[in-house]
């Protein structure tokens, strides 16, 4: 809708309607509806101009411009079909927000706000009379009751086409050829309309093939908070450890999914869970739902495993009591480097590792349990002798994680440390062959 754009939208629109009362009653209609808009801009930013970078702002504005500039378009089609033209437009004017945010393409949006649109228009007006003291008790629930339950059944008639993110730039190029269609449509410049609405078409499934997959090898710590989340890449053969998880969000489909996709990665061939707390795998069931995932392994017997030229060995075969002495300990021999990925294996599992295999050693070390000291002894980590130690882990998160002692531990070891909570995705890549 138009006018949902946060609380931005709602300052937007009672402004504009003072400045449209006080245009007619007392400058007797002296300035036209686009200085009133620029008005009630100027006037929000006069009193923050931090609005302007508000998404509210940008699409509130947006979407009124876009209406105003297209008016007299509109008005040359058949005015059963305006609605529908004026939804249209705002659609196109919001794929870029919908992208980014991860939901993808909703195809029946714009026939679905034509739909909502009187119902939400009334409840609008009732309930600016119920806010001038008017009570309409009754009506109101009833309307908002009906309002959601024709949005929930719409829900599930959505058709969601997934798209990968766009970049900024591809942003500005598709706002640039959504401008000059307006202005080609509306002189009748048909032709040039077309050749800007396929190009633009054109170069974004261009850039939906996936070439750098195909050319590249990758180790990713996915930033997931506090939890772990590790995507392994070697051309079109992906395997990712852990999903992370959280309870307040869908870490799948807001986090994962969409970083997958602007990677244009469309397939995950095996998920491994490390071990079973919800900060490590919590997001499962969501991910495998909504995402292709060929294979799910959460056990130590399916180990050693080779998924095409990735072969992974599993140290702990000692498993306890407790969930993180469960933790698979794996090692990766890729892209030059030997990896270990500990999962939240504690001390007593890496002492009993480095007792049967004093041989190991690794390169970049996935630091255990998010950088506590229940993991990540002096003994372990002078066996093994990482050059970087990886520490999955949220910012400030109410765990104290990353110890202090482990931080220090590291440093007069000289291991280098990189943090996801201060760096984001941490991502190793180079080009197959190379």
């Amino acid at each position: 809708m138009p006018f949902a754009f946060g609380k931005i939208g709602i300052f937007r629109v009672y402004l504009l309607l003072i400045l449209r009362f006080l245009n007619e009653a007392a400058f007797k209609k002296k300035f036209s509806y686009l200085e009133l808009v620029s008005f009630s801009g100027l006037i929000l930013l006069g009193f923050d101009f931090h609005f302007g970078y508000q998404t509210g702002f940008l699409l509130g504005y947006g979407a009124s411009l876009v209406l105003l500039f297209s008016r007299n378009l509109i008005e040359r089609k058949d005015k059963r079909w305006r609605p529908f033209y004026s939804s249209l437009l705002l659609y196109a004017l919001l794929v870029p927000v919908s992208l980014s945010q991860g939901s993808g393409l909703h195809l029946f949006y714009p026939l679905f706000s034509v739909v909502c649109l009187p119902f939400i228009y009334l409840f609008s007006f009732f309930g600016g009379l119920s806010f001038c003291s008017v009570s309409f008790t009754h009506l109101l629930p009833f309307l908002k009751d009906l309002l959601s339950g024709i949005l929930s059944f719409f829900v599930k008639l959505d058709l969601v086409v997934p798209f990968a993110p766009w970049s900024s730039r591809f942003c500005f190029c598709y706002y640039l050829a959504f401008l000059f269609a307006l202005i080609f449509e509306d002189i009748g410049y048909l032709k040039m309309k077309n050749l800007l609405y396929f190009g633009t078409l054109g170069l974004y499934l261009c850039s939906m093939i996936p070439i750098i997959p195909a050319l590249s090898s990758s180790v990713s710590f996915i930033n997931v908070g506090q939890g772990d989340s590790i995507l392994i890449q070697d051309g079109f053969t992906t395997v990712m450890i852990d999903t992370g998880g959280n309870l307040h969000f869908d870490m799948a489909k807001e986090t994962l999914i969409p970083y997958l996709r602007e990677q244009r990665i469309y397939r995950i061939d095996y998920l491994i869970a490390s071990h079973g707390d919800y900060d490590h795998i919590g997001a499962k069931d969501s991910f495998c739902a909504n995402f292709n995932v060929s294979h799910f392994i959460d056990s130590a017997s399916s180990f050693p495993l080779t998924v095409g030229d990735l072969s992974f060995t599993n140290y702990n075969t000692y498993g306890g009591n407790e969930e993180n002495e469960e933790s698979l300990v794996l090692s990766l021999d890729f892209m030059g480097y030997k990896w270990l990925f500990t999962g939240d294996a504690p001390i007593s599992i890496e002492q009993k590792i480095i007792a049967a295999h004093p041989e190991l050693d690794c390169d970049i070390l996935k630091l255990g349990h998010h950088g506590s000291d229940t993991s990540s002894s002096l003994a372990f980590l002078k066996t093994i002798t990482p050059e970087v130690a990886i520490v999955s882990v949220g910012a400030k998160n109410t765990y104290g994680h990353p110890s202090p002692l482990v931080l220090e531990r590291l440093r007069s070891l000289g291991i280098a440390i990189r943090r996801t909570d201060q760096e984001g995705t941490i991502t190793y890549r180079k080009i197959r062959g190379s």
